[in-house]
C-alpha cells in the first residue's frame, strides 16, 4: 500500500502545481490585456468652461501684408497677449488670475480703418490650462478699436483696444511707407454675459462642439 500511495501522491502534487501555474499564467495574461486595452484607449477629457468678469491684457499684433494708408487691403491679423482676469471661473472667484490670449482673423483694413471680414477663432487660457474658446470680430478706427467676443457655446464680451505705438512715431510712421507689420496693443475686456465653451481634448488636440 505504501509503495502504491507515494506515486499517486506525487502525481497529485504535480497536478496541483500545474494547475497553480496555469491559474497564474491566465491572471498575468488578463492583467496585461487590461493594461494594453487601457493604453489603447485615447486620453480624453471633456469639460464645460465658463468665465464672467474683467480682463486687462497687452501684447503684440501682426499684419500680413503690412498695414498702410492704402484703403482696405485684405490683411491676416494675428495677436498674442498676456494679462490678468478678475471674476468667476467655473463658479469660483478669481483675482488677478494670469491669462494668455490668442486671436487670428482676416480683415479689410488700413492704418485708418479696419474691420473683420468674418468672426475669427480665439482662446483665453488660464494658468491651470482651463480655456475659453470663442470667435471674435472688431471694428478699428485709427489707433482705437472695439472687439466683440462670442463664447463657443454662449456668452458675449466686449473690449476696447488701443495700439501702443500710435501716430507718426515708431511703427506708425511705416503707414506711409513699407507698412506696419507688428505693433503693441492694450486690451480691456468685460463680459456682458458669461463666456461658455464646451470642448473635448484627446491627445492634446481640442475639438469644440
Amino acid at each position: 500500500m505504501k509503495t502504491t500511495s507515494r506515486p499517486m501522491k506525487t502525481v497529485l502534487v504535480k497536478e496541483y502545481r500545474v494547475r497553480a501555474w496555469f491559474v497564474i499564467a491566465i491572471s498575468v495574461l488578463v492583467a496585461v490585456g487590461t493594461a494594453s486595452s487601457a493604453a489603447a484607449t485615447p486620453e480624453k477629457s471633456h469639460k464645460q468652461t465658463t468665465f464672467e468678469g474683467l480682463c486687462s491684457l497687452e501684447g503684440t499684433v501682426t499684419f500680413d501684408p503690412g498695414a498702410t494708408f492704402v484703403p482696405q487691403q485684405i490683411l491676416t491679423v494675428d495677436s498674442h497677449l498676456q494679462g490678468t482676469c478678475n471674476g468667476i471661473l467655473d463658479g469660483e472667484s478669481v483675482s488677478d488670475a494670469p491669462v494668455s490670449m490668442h486671436n487670428a482673423v482676416q480683415s479689410s483694413g488700413s492704418c485708418l480703418h479696419a474691420e473683420t471680414l468674418s468672426p475669427g477663432p480665439g482662446t483665453l487660457t488660464f494658468a491651470d490650462g482651463r480655456t475659453i474658446y470663442y470667435t471674435f470680430e472688431f471694428n478699428w478706427v485709427g489707433t482705437d478699436g472695439v472687439m466683440r467676443y462670442y463664447g463657443q457655446q454662449s456668452g458675449l464680451a466686449v473690449a476696447h483696444g488701443t495700439f501702443r505705438n500710435p501716430g507718426l512715431s515708431g511703427e506708425g510712421s511705416k503707414c506711409a511707407s513699407t507698412g506696419v507689420t507688428e505693433t503693441g496693443i492694450v486690451v480691456n475686456l468685460a463680459t456682458e454675459s458669461p463666456l461658455v465653451s464646451d470642448c473635448e481634448t484627446r491627445h492634446g488636440r481640442t475639438r469644440c462642439r
